[in-house]
């Protein structure tokens, strides 16, 4: 062997010297997406020869035992969708005509890419399908489908010839040799936890399985839906023409042949308060507040809150529509959880040079502040209601103060859960890589929330007594629920509610046993001859609901 850069000395040196390997660190196999994250900072610091030198040390946020649970969370999670939705072994061919078809053949397969398989035959002794990929001989591991096969069925068992699977190429075959596939059956995840004051990532999950390759968490560009509303809902109170009581109506519109509707499409309830309906998810509120206030309003505000994904300004942005990455929508939400002020997220904290040398490190965008402090808590106090008595009600079970919002994206392609509890933030993602149904009755609530519940349970380590700050600016007002004005004296349903300071409503609900007075003027406007329709007569100022909203 000859090395021109070398002394034969130097050469006969190193067959002599002993080689010992080096230990791999605990836990190394446990954050993949970390790894590269790590690599790619170390390039970017200290240029590609670093990666083959060797000697530098990178220092990350990532909470290591955090990092391992949030995993488990999400595999856990979605393997209960698999057996809510039949996505595990053994499988059977379909006897009905819809349905997948083999892929037809091709001169030559390509990694990145799924096929659907026919099964050619089993071979139990070395735990292997054998497959038709395409036209292309294949086999398929036991071992790398474990996921649906929990029973541990030999190949045999797991599936027959002549059934289809949904499969990717992982090595390419040779002349003889069979390519190797692996199952795309199941349906894929992404966990993002910060804590908000410092932005440092504490766990960051970005598939099923601890392997290298595409970050969902942070490259998935992904739709939303409800989980996008705070950021509406945020913007409208910023604005001080919408609060926490504002009557919004809830009601069918048509927008340029565009038809929205709720999620439950027979049921609209009218007036509704804004905090009733980011607690109910109510499609058609949210869309009435974006026409308010402006779609290029709400994304100018989502855009200083750290989406950078691109976002379509349409209508269709109040219901999440447009995609972003789990990541950038974790930390919008982390600038309620730190009372309004945004900055970027932060992985990599430390580069050391073999040398000891620090090694500079790229500098991050600069924080800034895209709420105040009491904007802030009013959202943080309306995303409350979500867990109380809205659809995020099973985080209850944690038995302390968190809120969050669901998501669920057009035929429950996306399942979303963000929130936060007062020292740490998370959210989940759940979907099809290539934007398949996850499957009936999968939604934020049931696929998304409980693996968020499991993150939370061990990533919030603070005291369960431990609440939101009420900061100054905010003040509590006991407000009529009907209408969303001061309660009168003696109301027995008023319920206390949060408004920025200088918003708060000034007039007083009507009691139920005392008469309109617009009554009397309609009447005595009725008998000099005027309209004698009520449907074109004022209305009291109170049930007076203008573009949809209520003045606050």
């Amino acid at each position: 062997m000859y090395w021109p850069d070398l002394s034969e000395a130097a050469i006969a040196r190193a067959r002599e010297e002993k080689v010992e390997p080096v230990p791999v660190p605990e836990g190394s196999g446990s954050a993949p997406e970390v790894l590269a994250i790590a690599r790619r900072a170390l390039r970017t610091a200290a240029g590609d020869e670093a990666l083959g030198t060797g000697g530098y040390e990178v220092y990350t946020t990532i909470d290591l035992s955090l990092q391992r649970e949030a995993r488990q969370a999400l595999q856990s999670g979605l393997r209960a969708v698999d057996e809510r939705q039949g996505y595990r072994g053994p499988f059977r061919r379909a006897k009905r005509k819809r349905g997948p078809k083999a892929t037809e053949r091709t001169d030559a397969l390509r990694m990145g890419r799924t096929y659907i398989a026919r099964v050619t035959g089993a071979d139990d002794e070395n735990e292997k399908l054998r497959l038709d990929v395409a036209g292309h001989p294949a086999v398929l591991r036991m071992r790398n489908a474990a996921r649906y096969n929990p029973g541990d069925r030999p190949a045999s068992a797991f599936s027959r010839t002549g059934d289809l699977l949904p499969v990717s190429i992982t090595e390419m075959g040779g002349e003889e040799v069979p390519a190797v596939a692996r199952l795309e059956r199941g349906h894929e995840g992404a966990i993002v936890v910060i804590e908000p004051r410092s932005r440092d990532v504490l766990a960051l999950v970005g598939s099923f399985a601890a392997e290298s390759g595409f970050n969902r968490a942070t490259q998935a560009i992904r739709q939303p839906g409800s989980t996008f509303k705070p950021i509406v809902y945020a913007r409208a109170i910023q604005s001080h023409r919408f609060t926490a009581a504002s009557l919004v109506v809830d009601a069918p519109a048509v927008y340029d042949e565009w038809k929205p509707r709720n999620y439950e499409q027979w049921n609209y309830q009218g007036a509704v308060r804004l905090r009733q309906a980011l607690a109910r998810s109510i499609n058609m509120v949210a869309i009435r507040v974006v026409e308010d206030i402006g779609v290029h309003d709400v994304a100018e505000f989502a855009r200083q809150d750290g989406i950078t994904t691109k976002l379509e300004e349409d209508m269709a942005l109040a219901l999440g529509a447009s995609g972003v990455k789990p990541i950038e929508l974790t930390n919008a939400y982390a600038t309620f959880a730190a009372g309004g002020r945004w900055a970027p997220t932060r992985i990599v904290t430390r580069i050391v040079a073999p040398d000891g040398a620090r090694v500079p490190l790229e500098p991050g965008e600069p924080a800034r502040d895209v709420m105040s402090p009491g904007e802030a808590y009013v959202m943080t106090s309306m995303l409350r209601s979500v867990v109380t008595e809205g659809t995020g009600a099973p985080a209850q079970r944690l038995g302390r103060a968190v809120v969050g919002k669901t998501g669920t994206s057009n035929e429950a392609r996306d399942a979303w859960f963000v929130g936060y509890s007062p020292s740490v933030v998370a959210g989940v993602w759940v979907g099809f890589d290539d934007q398949r149904s996850l499957g009936k009755r999968e939604t934020g609530t049931r696929t998304a929330l409980p693996i968020w519940i499991d993150v939370m349970e061990t990533a919030d380590q603070t005291p369960k007594e431990t609440d939101f700050a009420m900061p100054s600016g905010v003040i509590v007002a006991r407000i009529d629920p009907a209408s969303g004005l001061l309660a009168y004296e003696g109301q027995e349903d008023a319920f206390d509610e949060v408004f920025l300071s200088g918003t708060a409503p000034v007039d007083v609900a009507r009691p139920p046993d005392v008469a309109d007075p617009n009554m009397f003027l309609m009447e005595q406007f009725d008998e000099e001859g005027g309209s004698t329709s009520t449907e074109t007569a004022p209305l009291p100022r109170e049930e007076r609901v203008l573009g949809g909203v209520a003045p606050p």
